[in-house]
């Protein structure tokens, strides 16, 4: 189940920690998404 080798000598490097870190996410970072239809008479949803 769980992998031989650890491989913690990857992550003694600082730019490889921040790589794998656990990544967080707020409201302000999620897009809201806006779809255009062309044509003239179209029916909101």
């Amino acid at each position: 189940m769980f992998p031989n080798n650890r491989l913690r000598r990857k992550r003694s490097q600082g730019f490889i920690r921040d790589l794998v870190r656990e990544n967080e996410i707020s409201a302000n970072d999620i897009i809201y998404p806006i779809f255009i239809e062309s044509g003239k008479k179209r029916k909101q949803r």
